[in-house]
């Protein structure tokens, strides 16, 4: 029996179903679909209604859609997507590695994204046996090659997924540890919760590395796509997930998600700092 997570209706020739559903690091989505007596789908409608809350690791350039997720239920949907992500940030780790070799940066930068790479992949296999076990099938991510960056593209990426999206998503992993009423998601979370608070932390030690290294004109660019990456992650605090699917993930609500936007607002966002004091504290 699916869950569909939404209403179905029956009519005349079958059944109309509508869902809500969140895809995780994408948005929020509405989708109308007929089914017919004898088993034929048409889709009716599938809007956007928002963006997403699900900040969850590092999403690489080039990352290709995922449009082959296929769940029993709409938890298992969201924690298929959530695996996806996790799994697409060891090509972003990886291809960051490369990077900051290239550059001479510090070693502690290097291995530390190095490490980064290792927490991933234990994330994503973590995070997709949780998506089995709610009825979802895992893909992995698809990224297109690309060419090494400049410090000031890479600047520009890390500020906007790591200093603002992975601090973010630390928080909310820090969440779930202690609210999801799954104790399986509660033990998963634990853990991914300790190593993105320390991603995070990795975030705002390279970007202080990287100032370091442009100019004036450059570090306005990267200031203006910190403010952007904010405003952008403040529209999208709504998780989309129904009211027991967000207890058994202890995925915050609106209100919650919103106060811990805040509070990141007023600490680590609120100006030029590099942010890692504030983390440690």
């Amino acid at each position: 029996e699916f869950d569909f997570g939404g209403e179905i209706r029956s009519v005349q020739d079958g059944y109309q179903t509508r869902s809500t559903f969140e895809q995780c690091g994408d948005g929020i989505y509405r989708e109308e679909l007929s089914v017919s007596r004898s088993g034929e789908v048409d889709q009716r409608s599938f809007e956007k209604l928002a963006g997403s809350s699900c900040a969850i690791g590092r999403r690489p350039f080039g990352l290709c859609e995922d449009k082959q997720t296929l769940s029993r239920t709409c938890i298992g949907a969201f924690l298929a997507q959530a695996a996806h992500l996790e799994a697409a940030s060891v090509y972003a780790f990886e291809k960051l590695v490369r990077e900051l070799a290239a550059f001479g940066a510090p070693r502690s930068l290097i291995d530390a994204a190095i490490d980064a790479i290792e927490d991933e992949l234990a994330h994503a296999r973590d995070v997709a046996r949780l998506a089995r076990a709610y009825g979802a099938r895992t893909v992995l991510p698809e990224v297109a090659p690309s060419t090494l960056r400049s410090k000031l593209e890479v600047a520009l990426d890390n500020v906007s997924e790591g200093c603002v999206r992975e601090t973010f998503g630390a928080a909310v992993a820090t969440y779930q540890a202690e609210c999801a009423s799954d104790p399986r998601v509660r033990a998963v979370m634990r853990k991914i919760a300790e190593d993105e608070t320390q991603h995070a932390r990795f975030s705002w030690e390279l970007q202080a590395w990287l100032a370091s290294q442009l100019s004036e004109s450059e570090a306005e660019l990267v200031a203006a796509a910190k403010t952007r990456a904010m405003q952008q992650l403040g529209q999208a605090l709504v998780s989309g997930l129904d009211p027991a699917d967000e207890k058994a993930l202890g995925f915050p609500s609106c209100e919650a998600a919103t106060s811990l936007f805040n509070g990141l607002c007023q600490t680590l966002w609120s100006g030029p700092s590099d942010g890692v004091e504030e983390l440690s504290a």
